[in-house]
């Protein structure tokens, strides 16, 4: 029998906690597509939690969330499914995704999303607009002449 855990729902226009069974079937019903993981801002990954969305939310014509800002993203589409990630020992027979979130958890998140998004999640979110407007395709493709200029090229990143 599988799990049941609490997630919280980031819908397009509503955040509202939800108890579901931890199969890959549930999250791809609440997403309304194909699961892929998404990225959290700092203060989010920081504390545990893990989401999920819609891998392909633009092409299924899903509607912009209205959080996404809140969560580092310029233009996310659809529902998303925030939990705490599964951290036990791996077992190759245990498919478990996600662990239960608590009352305390539910709280965080849910003022989270009531405040104005935090300034590392506008900063992500600007960042994302930048990349998507510089490489429409989604894809950016790099060349280095060596190892020097790629490290190089990655402390300009950070």
């Amino acid at each position: 029998m599988t799990r049941r855990i609490r997630v919280l729902v980031v819908g397009t226009d509503s955040v509202h906690p939800e108890t579901i069974r931890d199969d890959y079937r549930e999250y791809n019903r609440l997403v309304r597509g194909g699961i892929t993981s998404l990225s959290l801002p700092p203060a989010l990954a920081r504390r545990g939690f893990y989401a999920f969305c819609d891998d392909d939310g633009r092409e299924h014509q899903q509607l912009a969330n209205a959080y996404g800002t809140h969560l580092g993203h310029h233009d996310l589409r659809g529902p998303i499914v925030l939990f705490r990630r599964y951290e036990g020992q791996y077992d190759p027979e245990d498919e478990r995704d996600g662990q239960d979130l608590s009352d305390d958890e539910l709280l965080y998140l849910e003022a989270y999303f009531l405040a104005s998004p935090s300034s590392e999640a506008r900063a992500a979110a600007r960042e994302e607009q930048k990349f998507w407007e510089a490489h429409p395709s989604g894809m950016a493709f790099h060349s280095f002449d060596s190892l020097t200029d790629f490290e190089k090229w990655l402390e300009g990143r950070e």
